[in-house]
């Protein structure tokens, strides 16, 4: 990380500091690949200007940041030219969008403003070439370097009623064509159902045990208004069960 100390130069109103600074870069990771500068110690240019409520700092120079090309993949260098400028409040009590977020306890770190200068610099894409036709999304080729196509693949046989309707005009036929898909839909409701009416519909789902009543004879249980099973009696007499011949 480099830094510079403001403490080493000592400005009046208007007058200027320019110096040559060596700036260690750091690299970028973008969309998981990494792009790293060369050099990683940057020749830039520092000019600090003193103003009457402040210091505006100016760093310049260049870098070329080499990585992947966004479509190919192959290596790409890509060269920017980096003009920054800050500006630093002189009082303590300045609101914080007059004081740079770069200069702490009279030190200034260029690695943190470089990094962050080149980060707004870089373009949506990186790219090693305006054109670059990237890769094949079938075979993986670079398409820069062996320019082909594929053969268009079968597609899904549950779209081919859908195709068939390109052929015809016939509303009937649109019909018995889109018939094999209606088929297969699953039913939906044509309206929203209540939260009351679900609950009315759940509260015959409710399960209840039989009623059981003591048989007067033999004292075991049984359904009431039916034949004791265990006795054979309904109300005291005896009942003997219907026995019909089979045919």
């Amino acid at each position: 990380m480099t830094t510079f100390s403001l403490g080493q130069v000592k400005l009046r109103t208007a007058e200027q500091y320019r110096g040559d600074v060596e700036v260690q870069l750091e690299g970028l990771v973008l969309g998981g690949q990494e792009y790293l500068p060369v050099p990683a110690l940057a020749h830039a240019e520092l000019a600090i200007t003193k103003a009457t409520t402040g210091s505006v700092f100016e760093l310049s120079f260049r870098v070329a940041l080499h990585g992947p090309c966004f479509r190919c993949l192959a290596d790409t260098v890509l060269e920017l030219p980096i003009r920054a400028r800050e500006y630093q409040a002189a009082s303590p009590a300045a609101d914080e969008e007059l004081r740079s977020p770069y200069v702490s306890d009279d030190v200034l770190d260029l690695s943190a403003w470089a990094r962050d200068t080149i980060a707004l610099e870089l373009p949506d894409k990186i790219l090693c070439r305006p054109d670059c036709a990237g890769l094949c999304p079938f075979c993986g080729k670079d398409l820069n370097l062996e320019p082909h196509e594929h053969e268009e693949h079968d597609t899904d046989p549950r779209w081919d009623a859908l195709r068939a309707l390109r052929s015809t005009t016939s509303p009937r036929a649109k019909c018995a064509a889109l018939r094999p898909l209606y088929s297969a839909a699953m039913a939906v409701p044509k309206r929203k159902t209540s939260k009351s009416r679900r609950d009315k519909r759940r509260a015959t789902h409710a399960i209840s045990a039989p009623r059981v009543n003591v048989c007067p004879q033999c004292g075991q249980p049984k359904r009431p208004h039916r034949l004791c099973t265990t006795c054979g009696t309904y109300r005291g007499r005896e009942v003997e069960p219907l026995r019909i011949d089979a045919p």
